[in-house]
């Protein structure tokens, strides 16, 4: 999948380690893995990313950081949330440049009182006033980075950074073999600070092979959304060559498998998508795909799952369908191919 979500009444020790592994992070009491996101009304890639805490050495950077900062105090214990806390949140959370969550309560907890993960917190102090804090959980050999906030007067300190480093430094003296700071979004430059952190021992989960590669290796060229942009439109521009009726579409649904009410369904999930207007049928459509996992082209019958309410500005009735893959009925890697395909599949294709 590539948008998938769990909800389970716990995750201790190997069993976090394995959802890491396989690009999965935590979202409230839950745990999420996604290739794909809205971010600012645009479509963008999300990059996984792990560092070898073994091979890992502490760079310039973190001893500078050290030396900036020694003259507040750091402490590690379990988190918990606290007014003191909160209320340090929301002055970070107004000068933030992007939309964090209402609340530590809300980001950690959901607004639940049980915690399936085992959380951890460092909090830095000037002498007496709480400066920044941030979170991270552990498995048994992995920990991840789930959040860093600070004091805006204190913005010159870099104590993000130093939140980062410290938790880098805490796990790898307890023996972790990894740490996982989330994923990063090729072209936002609000992420490139992931980049910057262990980049000696970083590495990305490859969406092509499966596997994890140095981010050395990272092609900027080969950025998964853009590459199923691209053979999109090579395909479309084939079909306008033949006056064939068609239009590339973004599949709104296509994260819903995230949901906690319609999880474990195992609905479709390309963002973007060929469709043919003229299929009146909103039951059974025919979807046409570029999967980047195998580089092909898939034309998918899809049976409607759910529906939400009607909206008055939807350009077709399918819009407000869920739909879940019912049948793969062509795959080829070559565009020429698959429009033959559609002439024989699709009823009234012209």
């Amino acid at each position: 999948m590539f948008c998938d979500a769990h909800f389970p009444l716990s995750i201790k020790g190997r069993e976090l380690d394995i959802y890491l592994e396989y690009g999965w992070f935590r979202m409230g009491q839950s745990i999420f893995t996604t290739h794909f996101l809205r971010y600012n009304k645009e479509l963008k890639s999300a990059i996984w990313l792990k560092i070898n805490l073994k091979e890992y050495n502490f760079d310039k950077k973190h001893i500078q950081l050290r030396k900036l900062n020694n003259k507040f105090t750091l402490e590690v214990k379990l988190a918990s949330v606290t007014p003191e806390k909160e209320e340090l949140y929301a002055l970070y959370k107004n000068n933030a440049a992007f939309e964090p969550s209402n609340s530590i309560k809300s980001l950690l907890f959901s607004n639940q009182e049980n915690n399936i993960f085992t959380t951890y917190e460092i909090t830095v102090r000037d002498q007496e006033r709480l400066i920044a804090c941030g979170y991270f959980d552990i498995g048994q050999e992995s920990a991840m980075g789930i959040s860093c906030f600070y004091h805006p007067d204190y913005k010159k300190f870099s104590l993000g950074k130093l939140l980062i480093y410290t938790k880098l430094e805490i796990c790898k003296k307890y023996g972790f073999k990894y740490f996982y700071p989330g994923y990063f979004v090729p072209g936002n430059k609000k992420f490139d600070y992931k980049l910057q952190i262990g980049t000696s021992q970083l590495s990305y989960l490859d969406i092509y092979s499966d596997k994890w590669k140095p981010i050395s290796n990272f092609d900027y060229a080969a950025i998964p959304i853009e590459i199923m942009n691209s053979k999109l439109n090579e395909i479309s521009e084939l079909m306008h060559s033949f006056s064939m009726h068609h239009q590339i579409y973004f599949y709104q649904f296509f994260d819903i498998n995230m949901s906690k009410n319609i999880c474990g369904h195992l609905l479709f999930d390309f963002p973007k998508v060929i469709i043919f207007p003229f299929l009146e049928n909103v039951n059974e459509m025919i979807f046409l795909v570029f999967d980047v996992r195998d580089m092909q082209y898939h034309l998918i019958q899809c049976l409607s799952f759910a529906h939400t309410p009607p909206d008055e500005n939807q350009k077709w009735k399918f819009e407000n369908h869920i739909f879940k893959s019912f049948e793969k009925l062509f795959s080829s890697k070559e565009a020429f191919e698959i429009v033959l395909a559609c002439k024989h599949y699709i009823p009234n294709f012209q």
